[in-house]
């Protein structure tokens, strides 16, 4: 781990001291450089941790979830849906707790987060990050809803193309795969590899 991120986790964890005691029934959502790893709850992410798979929706209990502490996403677009995708598993008095960093956003996640969650107030701040308390919004969905269908081409063959928000290239064929691919076509090799590409964007490489 860079120490950029050591020490954003650092000033999250701090901040993070500002919550109160969390009820059992409470779900850690999007914690990608375990930042709350401290924190006791159920987690959830779409992307995966370090040997923890992502989960494209999340986890449902009976009665749902009283609270949820959210790990800010950088990409709004795929906070939204987080936001929309959890929502669907919180009970109606359940509290959502927001943490971020000011370098992330997190001062514009009331804006960005209008709809997804209601009530927002800041709760502390501490060495430019925020703790952040709402409510559920009305904003629901499945993941389904953000599905974003492209159609790319591949040696010469078009392909329906499905990508979710945050996803590198917004599921397009980027420059760059583009160029990569263009050359192992021109200088293919003589003998026959077994490769997995797993986890690496939507998966254009290996399906070429």
């Amino acid at each position: 781990m860079n120490h950029n991120i050591i020490e954003r986790n650092e000033r999250l964890q701090k901040v993070s001291e500002a919550l109160p005691l969390l009820p059992e029934k409470t779900l850690i959502v999007n914690d990608y450089t375990n930042a709350l790893g401290h924190l006791e709850g159920v987690r959830w992410s779409i992307l995966t941790n370090g040997t923890v798979a992502g989960q494209p929706t999340p986890p449902v209990i009976e009665d749902g979830f009283d609270a949820a502490v959210v790990r800010l996403s950088t990409n709004k677009e795929q906070l939204k849906m987080l936001l929309s995708l959890l929502n669907t598993v919180l009970n109606d008095a359940a509290t959502i707790w927001v943490i971020g960093a000011n370098d992330e956003g997190i001062k514009s996640f009331p804006k960005t987060a209008k709809g997804y969650v209601n009530d927002v107030e800041t709760i502390d701040i501490r060495q430019r990050a925020r703790l952040l308390q709402g409510v559920k919004g009305e904003q629901q969905s499945t993941l389904e809803d953000w599905m974003d269908i492209h159609t790319i081409d591949l040696d010469g063959q078009s392909f329906e193309w499905n990508a979710l928000p945050g996803v590198f290239a917004k599921g397009q064929l980027d420059e760059g795969t583009a160029y990569l691919l263009n050359v192992l076509a021109k200088y293919p090799i003589k003998r026959t590899y077994q490769l997995a590409d797993f986890a690496c964007g939507t998966g254009v490489i290996a399906r070429w």
